[in-house]
């Protein structure tokens, strides 16, 4: 007779209990894995949103370096569109790889000594700024786009060394000298030689020519109107009796260059209301009364290399003396507002634009001016000095005062 036996109690429940931990286990498994995906997933967002606020954040930190820049008398192109160098001097491809075309800057925003985010700036002639922001491993990026105007000193800068309302008398052997067109010298009432004297105008005859008038300084010069002894030669160069400036008050004449009447340039543009000091650069004075000149004033460089007199003949490259003594952004010329009679005396030496509202009066000893000199009066050019008109230096005016965004220039997409 067979005898079945049935297996111990203990045998089967520790099987039941095997099975039901690895089915319990396979679904805190499962489990587990439905719910690390999206925390994965949660965790990527919020690293791009924070990746994409570092990438943002150096693109507005590029924008501010750039206006920075910008309001410091930096400008990527000059006034005849020729590269202009400083800060924006960084002619590299950007860090997406394409290349550009015009001038930039580029930077990094550090944490200790780790990169968190970095920018490049561009900024073409027409001040458009292209702001682009990375985030620290370069995966994000954002670009900002904002349209900047510039706050014009001189928004109609004068085309002759001198301008005068008034008569003027030359004489001395004082030269007037204009490297980038064909006049001196324009004047509301006539001109009368006596001693010594001089204008010269660029060269038509030379190959550079008209090619070198896109350049301040670049052209070869050739006398226009001359006198030595009893033998006067008055050139096309000299505009006389011209009614149009005649006819001008004194608050029209003003404005014509300016753009502001006397009044509200008083109010918000100057920023000095006594007299120059020497070697000072970059400041717009107003200097009520008669003024006599002696010092040398806008080059940042004080050194007496900066302020000596160009080539007679040939200057070139553009570049005044003041910039070739170290960096271009060393020259910051002035603005000279006299509201009396100005002598210039011995020594004087003047980067940017004096405009007179009495007379120019006779000039002693050696004197420079590089830029103009506007009168509302009448000009005594006797004496030894030496004029020269630069439109580099006149429109490095307008770069230095600065720009603001222009309403509705702002945007961050593209």
């Amino acid at each position: 007779m067979t005898v079945f036996t049935m297996p111990p109690k203990n045998r089967q429940q520790g099987v039941a209990t095997l099975l039901f931990s690895i089915i319990v286990l396979l679904l805190v498994t499962f489990v587990s894995l439905s719910t690390t995906k999206p925390i994965i997933s949660e965790t990527k967002i919020t690293n791009n949103t924070i990746r994409a606020k570092l990438a943002f954040e150096a693109a507005e930190a590029g924008l501010a370096e750039a206006i920075s820049a910008l309001n410091n008398g930096n400008r990527p192109y000059d006034s005849n569109d020729n590269p202009n160098g400083g800060v924006f001097d960084n002619r590299l491809d950007s860090p997406s790889g394409d290349p550009l075309s015009f001038d930039s800057l580029s930077g990094e925003i550090k944490n200790g000594a780790n990169i968190i985010s970095s920018f490049f700036v561009s900024v073409d002639k027409n001040l458009f700024i292209r702001s682009e922001g990375y985030s620290d491993d370069k995966s994000l990026t954002k670009v900002i786009l904002v349209q900047v105007g510039a706050e014009n000193i001189l928004p109609n800068v004068p085309e002759n060394p001198l301008i005068s309302k008034g008569a003027i008398s030359f004489g001395g052997t004082g030269i007037i000298y204009n490297p980038e067109g064909a006049t001196t010298t324009w004047t509301g009432n006539g001109a009368a030689v006596q001693g010594d004297f001089e204008t010269q105008i660029a060269d038509p005859s030379k190959n550079e020519y008209p090619d070198c008038l896109e350049k301040a300084f670049d052209c070869l010069l050739v006398p226009a109107s001359t006198k030595s002894g009893s033998d006067a030669q008055i050139g096309v160069d000299i505009i006389e009796n011209d009614s149009t400036l005649a006819n001008l008050d004194t608050d029209e004449f003003f404005k014509n260059f300016t753009g502001y009447n006397m009044a509200d340039f008083k109010s918000y543009k100057v920023t000095q209301f006594t007299a120059p000091t020497n070697y000072q650069f970059g400041e717009i004075i107003w200097y009520e009364g008669d003024l006599a000149l002696q010092e040398k004033i806008g080059c940042e460089v004080a050194n007496i290399n900066a302020y000596t007199a160009p080539d007679s003949y040939y200057v070139g490259d553009g570049f005044t003396a003041c910039e070739t003594e170290g960096a271009r952004e060393s020259l910051k010329p002035v603005t000279l507002v006299v509201t009396g009679d100005l002598r210039i005396n011995a020594g004087a030496f003047v980067y940017g634009i004096v405009i007179v509202l009495g007379d120019l009066v006779k000039a002693n000893g050696t004197a420079q001016v590089v830029g103009a000199i506007a009168v509302n009066g009448e000009s005594d050019v006797t004496g030894t000095l030496d004029l020269w008109y630069n439109s580099r230096v006149l429109s490095k005016i307008n770069d230095d005062a600065g720009v603001y965004i222009i309403s509705g220039g702002w945007r961050d997409f593209e």
